[in-house]
């Protein structure tokens, strides 16, 4: 869910192109529901401030996965679109609050929506409350969320896993792995696009070693990944043998551990670098964790 929406406004510079990205990313969540159903989980945001908004939506983000578990049909909420990096990119500090108030109303009123959820607190922010209004309108379906009742709700922390692209089928079973565990995984874009075709061909990805006008979709897909570095809690390198070197990192991989530790980030390595390794003293450097291929190593 996450990850579609993320892709459909990848390149958004606005509020508006954030919406159209949304809405043709909910077309086609909804068109492969097959409850027909597609819900929205409201809470507070910006209300407590902006120094508060990378924790509230975190918190959002934990209602919707407890929400996600509990209901048979896909359910979205603002923690899934807009992540800190999105909406400095679309200056959303400086919209007025109206603005944001007619985002949702239409979002809600595109007719995909079919179920909202209010949680804790809702009622002390203005943009769940008018949605909340909305809701009553479209005469939607209307659930008031406590979370489970006399427990704290925990935050589930993001791991966003980095390798080189021969490793992407290994990766995505590692993220199955993660997640399991309760942890948020953030993939390369173009691990998601192989995990969706099933075609796991590098070579028809890396057009820009023929064609080197090309190596513009280079740039954005790094920029694309180091964006989710930083958005995450901790990196963890997936690093397998390649061209006779055990343990291979590479030049993406070293740069995004160098952001990761740049940004005060834990790094986890799945497996210890060979001596033959040509970057291997710039991985130590960066006092990376080896797990040795053990996920149950992964604590911060």
């Amino acid at each position: 869910m996450t990850d579609l929406l993320q892709t459909h406004i990848r390149e958004a510079k606005s509020l508006l192109e954030v919406k159209k990205g949304v809405l043709k990313a909910l077309i086609k969540i909804a068109g492969n529901s097959s409850t027909k159903k597609l819900g929205y989980v409201s809470g507070i945001i910006t209300s407590d401030g902006p120094k508060l908004v990378k924790r509230n939506i975190e918190r959002l983000g934990s209602h919707t996965e407890r929400l996600r578990q509990k209901h048979p049909f896909p359910i979205f909420s603002a923690a899934d679109i807009f992540t800190q990096e999105v909406f400095e990119r679309v200056g959303a500090f400086d919209l007025p609050s109206h603005r944001f108030l007619k985002f949702w109303r239409e979002i809600l009123g595109s007719g995909w929506v079919t179920d909202i959820f209010m949680t804790p607190r809702w009622e002390h922010s203005q943009g769940a409350k008018d949605e909340h209004e909305a809701a009553k309108e479209l005469k939607l379906n209307i659930h008031y969320w406590t979370g489970e009742e006399g427990t704290k709700l925990k935050v589930k922390k993001t791991i966003t896993l980095c390798s080189s692209a021969s490793f992407y089928r290994e990766l995505l079973e590692i993220e199955g792995q993660l997640k399991k565990r309760g942890f948020r995984v953030k993939i390369p874009y173009t691990a998601a696009k192989m995990k969706k075709s099933g075609d796991f061909d590098i070579s028809k990805i890396r057009t820009w070693l023929t064609n080197p006008a090309d190596y513009k979709i280079k740039t954005k897909l790094m920029e694309g990944h180091f964006r989710k570095v930083v958005e995450g809690d901790a990196v963890l390198v997936v690093n397998y043998e390649k061209n006779g070197i055990d343990g291979y990192i590479g030049g993406n991989g070293l740069l995004e551990m160098f952001l990761a530790y740049q940004n005060k980030k834990p790094i986890f390595v799945l497996n210890q670098v060979s001596d033959d390794l040509i970057l291997k003293e710039e991985v130590l450097g960066l006092q990376p964790t080896f797990i040795d291929g053990d996920l149950e190593k992964i604590n911060f």
